[in-house]
């Protein structure tokens, strides 16, 4: 999804990159735009992309993502990893992972799981380190058979 930023003086017009960032960079980007200091403990999943602006690289090898609770339009508890095109989803409502090329596969039908075990592995490891390294809560299992029969059919269906 594109993402737009305009600031007189420091941006180009025209000018584009393509550097994957996430929402949560915003705020310690406002802050630094803002010559406020960080504050590393209200946004620890989040980096300044003013290295961005300035022509530079993040120096970010991965990003995370983690929803460990069921979401209002039908998404369910998940975590993925990003690293360069690849994208590791762990599902904990199905207990499974998906791995796949968002560049190639944007729309994420196409599981590489067992295409790349290598990578996969990796990245459950990077994932499972990320955990333990935030303190993430991860979900408890769901244990009402009939609705998780319901939702396990619509599942399979996409």
């Amino acid at each position: 999804m594109p993402l737009l930023i305009r600031w007189p003086g420091m941006t180009q017009p025209n000018s584009s990159c393509s550097t994957p960032v996430v929402s949560m960079d915003f705020y310690p980007t406002m802050l630094e735009m803002a010559g406020l200091p960080l504050r590393e403990e209200q946004h620890k999943d989040g980096i300044s992309l003013l290295p961005l602006l300035e022509g530079n690289d993040l120096q970010r090898a991965y990003l995370y993502w983690h929803f460990p609770h069921y979401q209002g339009e039908g998404a369910y508890p998940a975590s993925a990893v990003r690293y360069r095109n690849y994208k590791l989803v762990r599902n904990f409502h199905f207990e499974d992972y998906r791995l796949f090329n968002v560049a190639d596969d944007p729309y994420e039908r196409c599981n590489l799981i067992e295409q790349e075990p290598e990578l996969a592995q990796k990245l459950k490891t990077v994932l499972s380190e990320w955990f333990d390294e935030v303190g993430a809560e991860l979900p408890l299992k769901n244990t009402d058979t009939a609705i998780i029969d319901e939702i396990k059919e619509d599942y399979r269906d996409k």
